[in-house]
């Protein structure tokens, strides 16, 4: 009969070698334990990586659209709730504006002028309205607030009335001024800050785009403050206006903002609308979103079973070469015979 001996050294370099590869084998399934993921990706897709990177390519661009759908969802709202207090302000306040002003009465007068004082502020604050730095209504120049303020916005007008204190040339100025085209000189050129180009398309989907096109250039933001304005003008601050002038003024106010709130009714359905596409844009991608993790993970996957059987039995195995390895190193020449 043969035997065969193993030297000292060998025996040593055996157990150490077995002892590393249970430790890496512990130390993997450890890791695929607790993330849940299989620590060789290559070998689980059996060397294909060609699914799992089309899956990943689209998962990255469900995220840039979910990005995306929360800005312009956002913006939105921002561009819905601004007008909705425009528009607000105009239904409150247009049919007091032509009741009184037909009314002349002097007191109800004078108390709805000192209202006005403030509807153009109100009005002027909600177009400059912003989401993360971001102004709504200036078109593509986000960075900048699309209006000046409400008091250089009247020095503008007045400047632009001359010193008339007649209901007829007011109102022929203050309209002028906010129905002056690019380059007349008016609101367009003075008042307006933003672009005049409209926000770009932001692609919410592979197939969908949203456009929100409302900048304060608008034709109803611009009716909107140019019955406010009429109404600020008949507060009548230096007390050269003579009654029947304001009188006429807020008649003229009212109803301009009475046909601009049916106008801003248009515009707010065509962001509401848009707010509909949004939803609808992420509530799919969502949904494609969460196949798309599905099957990655089918792919990549470590089954929590398996992995905690196959742990276990690498740790017992780690433990008993301890003990044989513990044994050996206890055993003497006397033990040995």
């Amino acid at each position: 009969m043969s035997y065969y001996s193993v030297g000292d050294m060998a025996q040593v370099y055996s157990l150490r070698k077995h002892n590393t590869g249970l430790k890496n084998l512990v130390t993997t399934l450890s890791q695929e334990a607790t993330t849940g993921l299989k620590s060789d990706v290559g070998k689980a897709v059996g060397g294909d990586f060609t699914q799992l990177s089309a899956i990943t390519r689209s998962l990255d661009n469900l995220e840039s659209y979910s990005l995306a759908t929360t800005e312009v969802s956002l913006t939105a709202e921002m561009m819905q709730n601004a007008l909705g207090t425009i528009q607000d302000y105009a239904i409150n306040f247009g049919p007091d504006m032509i009741s009184i002003g037909s009314s002349g009465d002097p007191t109800s007068l004078e108390t709805l002028s000192t209202k006005a004082k403030t509807s153009l502020s109100t009005i002027v604050s909600a177009l400059n309205s912003s989401v993360a730095g971001r102004f709504v209504f200036s078109g593509a120049a986000t960075n900048t607030p699309p209006v000046v303020d409400a008091d250089e916005m009247y020095s503008q007008v007045m400047t632009a009335v001359g010193g008339d204190t007649t209901s007829a040339g007011i109102i022929a100025a203050v309209e002028a001024f906010f129905d002056a085209p690019a380059g007349g000189g008016g609101y367009l050129d003075q008042s307006y800050q933003g672009s005049r180009d409209p926000l770009g398309a932001v692609k919410v989907s592979e197939n969908e785009s949203i456009q929100l096109e409302v900048t304060a250039q608008s034709s109803e933001i611009r009716e909107s403050l140019k019955g406010a304005m009429l109404a600020r003008i008949a507060a009548n601050d230096d007390g050269t206006l003579s009654d029947e002038t304001r009188s006429a003024l807020m008649v003229e106010a009212g109803s301009v903002l009475s046909a601009a709130s049916l106008e801003m009714s248009a515009s707010r359905s065509s962001i509401g609308a848009a707010e509909e596409q949004i939803e609808s844009a992420a509530t799919r991608n969502d949904a494609e979103s969460s196949s798309l993790e599905i099957a990655r993970n089918n792919l990549i996957t470590a089954e929590p079973y398996e992995t905690s059987t196959a742990l276990i039995a690498a740790q017992n195995q780690l433990e008993t070469l301890y003990e044989i390895t513990s044994r050996l190193s206890q055993l003497t020449l006397a033990d040995y015979i």
